[in-house]
């Protein structure tokens, strides 16, 4: 039996993260991709990246390249502008993002992030300055029909779409920038291709082939159509509901992309160029906690800032006296007062020394001081749960 032609890799995929949009459960996308005997496939979901980690997990445990990315929703405005939409006037666009390392996943992170807690207006959006400031170890595609170029190109604004590309170029830099092209058998994405190599030979740019994978086999086309009309609460007899134009955005494997980019079949090859462009691994062995930052009065170490807010505690809630001191272990046995039992002593120089050894002393500081800030703003807190909030700490 011959090999199968794994140079073929698949860069635009929706997972069922993207919430009633994408149908592929990883588990199951996996398994397609091992199946099919391709060595790497990325996940673009709309917007998140809630599926990333156990994408990564998932992916690495069958010997799969895991590629993370997302497909983040741009808007030419500033991402604060919340003005009412024009009807039938389009102001979101996808845009495809990968990371290309570890300081194109945090710049992944703080744009996503940021479109949720910042830009969010019907979608979570992010904006050109903001995606300029992150862009740095990201690759990014020129996108689907919804996206800006595509989206010029559709209305004839060809000067447009060639200052779009250019920025992005200017952006992301020439290697890191792709022009994407896609059939599903919707006419109006055979209509743009023809312009699309155009601007990619113009920019010198280099292009790949994508399916945009929303479901994982060909037969799960309508199973996904219904939650579609879940999404929309619309009926599947309705005629005027949102639906997918073909039958077309499934897994598909290295022959079906070749025969479908026959005229340009480096669309094909490059897709594996760019995963191999890709050198992202996650630690899952080490604290990734931020820094707690000491207020500027504060001379002491960090566990002796912990240590005073626990002294202050016990003195609020046993109510005794404390002199001058420190529960180190160097203490002088006269410089505890005679009211404080000996377990609370022994209990916090313990958990005290388990939360030093372990690297958690930021953790509890930081946790403290939002639990802190809002019951000073009135903000009901708690009971809290497991260990850390059993402990006497």
């Amino acid at each position: 039996m011959a090999a199968k032609d794994t140079s073929f890799v698949h860069l635009h995929v929706h997972s069922d993260y993207s919430l009633l949009d994408g149908a592929c459960r990883i588990d199951r996308l996996i398994n397609r991709v091992t199946e099919l005997g391709q060595k790497s496939v990325a996940l673009t979901d709309h917007g998140v990246l809630f599926g990333a980690i156990d994408f990564y997990n998932a992916a690495k445990a069958q010997g799969v390249k895991p590629l993370i990315g997302c497909e983040v929703y741009l808007t030419e405005t500033s991402r604060l502008e919340k003005t009412a939409r024009i009807e039938g006037e389009k102001n979101i666009f996808h845009l495809g993002l990968l990371a290309r390392n570890a300081q194109g996943y945090a710049n992944l992170l703080k744009l996503v992030s940021d479109a949720h807690l910042k830009g969010f207006y019907y979608k979570p959006r992010t904006d050109l300055e903001t995606l300029a400031a992150h862009s740095a170890g990201l690759i990014a595609f020129s996108g689907c029909l919804a996206a800006l170029v595509p989206q010029m190109l559709l209305q004839n604004r060809w000067e447009d779409a060639r200052r779009a590309t250019g920025r992005f170029v200017d952006m992301f830099g020439r290697e890191n920038f792709f022009i994407e092209l896609q059939d599903h058998g919707i006419p109006e994405q055979l209509r743009i291709a023809p312009l699309l190599l155009k601007l990619a030979d113009e920019f010198r740019l280099k292009v790949v082939a994508t399916n945009d994978v929303h479901y994982v086999n060909a037969s799960d086309s309508s199973p996904h159509d219904t939650m579609l009309c879940i999404q929309t609460g619309a009926k599947l007899e309705d005629t005027n509901r949102m639906r997918f134009d073909t039958p077309q955005f499934y897994l598909k494997d290295r022959d079906e992309m070749s025969r479908l980019f026959a005229e340009v079949p480096e669309s094909v090859t490059n897709t594996v160029g760019v995963a191999e462009m890709c050198d992202l691994t996650l630690r899952f062995d080490e604290n990734r906690y931020p820094k707690y930052p000491l207020p500027p009065e504060i001379k002491s170490s960090k566990a002796d800032y912990l240590l005073g807010l626990c002294i202050d505690g016990l003195r609020r809630r046993y109510e005794v006296e404390y002199r001058t001191g420190s529960f180190a272990k160097d203490r002088q046995p006269d410089s505890l007062p005679a009211s404080l039992p000996k377990t609370l002593v022994d209990r916090l120089d313990y958990e005290l020394g388990i939360i030093g050894k372990t690297g958690f002393i930021d953790y509890f500081l930081i946790v403290w001081d939002f639990i802190h800030w809002a019951k000073q703003h009135g903000i009901p807190v708690g009971p809290g749960r497991g260990s850390g909030a059993g402990s006497l700490v």
